[in-house]
């Protein structure tokens, strides 16, 4: 059971997702620019993110736990290289600098 108080809605994160280039045709009920992704309700053969993992790098940046990738993107990379800080540095340096917080 997921508890309401571990779900944050704010504008901020409606319009990190808004800015995703395929906000407009996507209708995946889990975004990788959603803070609340974690909570969200995925049910298999429902649409998945076809938004690029640079454009959503770019996008989602450091001001997300997985930097915008999917869990799976993350937790591999982060598997690959050790540490949060080398997966930014090896992101930023194939698809630029990510959104700061």
């Amino acid at each position: 059971m997921v508890l309401r108080d571990t779900v944050r809605e704010t504008r901020a994160n409606d319009e990190r997702m808004e800015s995703c280039p395929r906000f407009d045709e996507c209708d995946a009920p889990k975004c990788p620019l959603d803070e609340n992704a974690d909570v969200r309700v995925f049910i298999p053969g429902e649409p998945e993110c076809t938004a690029r993992k640079g454009a959503r790098y770019r996008v989602g940046g450091t001001s997300l736990e997985t930097l915008g990738l999917t869990s799976k993107e993350y937790a591999s990379m982060l598997n690959w290289y050790g540490s949060r800080e080398a997966v930014i540095h090896a992101l930023s340096k194939k698809y630029g600098k990510g959104v700061v917080s």
